[in-house]
């Protein structure tokens, strides 16, 4: 039953599971991991945060279009995959951003001569801000998986001329 699953799955199957498993891992980032200090107190973690959410949530989006959307043209399906690329990468310019907030933050403080960093966490939220930094760079490594399926996809396809659309029936006034 596994093989006859993996034998269906085709490449828009493929990136749309690595874009759902990116959202669960940036949802999850934004919601339980992220959320070390009081928002009000630390607006780097709100930006981190609102990071994640809108990955998440941009992730839901294009990662359930393979079972949503189908269009039998090619132009379309060529204009969602350029569309999605300029958003990969838009993400992980975002996440790249956030990611060095990560790391300031927690290993580059300005003070860290006279402020110990161990004293201003608790135990679990440095497990948390570890946990959250390697998310970020899981989040960064499957988008960049992503995007190199897509632009496969998509450079394959634009080699091929393009049979597949039909002339429309329909005449503007």
């Amino acid at each position: 039953m596994a093989h006859r699953l993996l034998n269906t799955l085709t490449k828009k199957h493929v990136v749309g599971i690595i874009l759902l498993i990116t959202a669960v891992i940036c949802i999850l980032n934004a919601a339980v991991f992220g959320h070390v200090l009081p928002t009000s107190s630390s607006f780097q973690q709100l930006v981190r945060q609102t990071i994640s959410a809108s990955t998440g949530y941009t992730c839901i989006l294009y990662g359930l279009s393979p079972w949503l959307y189908n269009s039998h043209f090619a132009v379309p399906r060529r204009h969602i995959r350029y569309v999605l690329i300029s958003m990969l990468i838009f993400l992980i310019l975002g996440n790249i951003i956030a990611l060095t907030t990560v790391i300031k933050t927690q290993y580059m403080i300005a003070g860290e001569e006279s402020v110990n960093i161990l004293d201003l966490y608790t135990p679990f939220e440095l497990i948390c801000r570890m946990i959250n930094l390697v998310c970020f760079v899981a989040t960064i490594v499957l988008l960049i998986i992503a995007l190199v399926l897509v632009m496969l996809i998509a450079l394959a396809i634009n080699n091929l001329p393009d049979f597949t659309q039909e002339p429309s029936k329909v005449s503007l006034p």
